[in-house]
């Protein structure tokens, strides 16, 4: 008996086989760099939301505290929790500024200064600007060897010391605190963009000011 030919379907099939296995070689790298780019930006917009809230928390603290003088120690508490969950990022510091400037924006030499990720005090007195490393932030130590002396003298908060911060009354004006924090973003991959990017946030907030004849200690 004779062969028969092959139905001419069939070798179409084959060759459309063939043609997706090459068209699924060529844009197999472009889905892996969308799929990769997605979790990197979404990390990345998720990293910088928790920043923002965590700056936001620790403003209400110290700004509510006022006076207190252990206003700068609860409120770097509160950044050490809420950026508990943070993934590689790192903090490299985190500034308690009196935000008396138009914008609101924290001081320049502030954020230029430059610091050492120790425990020994930073700050700018004329800029009444308290700047803390992530040790600082992270040190879980003697509150009362770095925030024990009331007039703060040698401690953390010495260059804007929380006793001197104002209140106001009805018929002053409070001062305005605010707090920045600086992050270092560590990437996942490294393959889109910069492996390491900076994250900031600011907010500031005014302390709650004193009525006539209410104590405001």
């Amino acid at each position: 008996m004779g062969r028969h030919a092959e139905p001419s379907a069939t070798r179409r099939a084959r060759g459309d086989e063939g043609t997706a296995l090459v068209e699924l070689a060529l844009v197999l790298p472009l889905l892996v760099l969308l799929v990769l780019g997605v979790l990197e930006y979404g990390r990345a917009w998720g990293e910088s939301n928790t920043v923002i809230r965590a700056a936001e928390a620790a403003g209400r603290t110290a700004a509510t505290q006022g006076p207190d003088r252990f206003a700068d120690y609860n409120a770097l508490q509160s950044v050490q929790a809420s950026l508990a969950s943070l993934g590689g990022s790192e903090i490299e510091r985190v500034v308690i500024f009196r935000a008396d400037s138009a914008d609101g924006r924290v001081p320049q030499p502030c954020v230029d200064l430059p610091i050492a990720d120790d425990l020994t005090t930073k700050g700018i007195p004329a800029q009444r600007c308290n700047v803390y490393s992530a040790a600082q932030v992270d040190f879980a130590g003697n509150v009362l060897t770095y925030f024990g002396n009331p007039t703060c003298t040698g401690n953390w908060d010495a260059a804007w010391c929380p006793t001197a911060r104002s209140r106001g009354t009805d018929v002053t004006d409070p001062d305005f605190l605010g707090i920045y924090i600086k992050i270092r973003y560590e990437a996942l991959t490294g393959i889109i963009g910069n492996p390491t990017a900076d994250l900031t946030a600011t907010s500031v907030f005014r302390l709650d000011p004193c009525i006539t004849g209410v104590s405001c200690a």
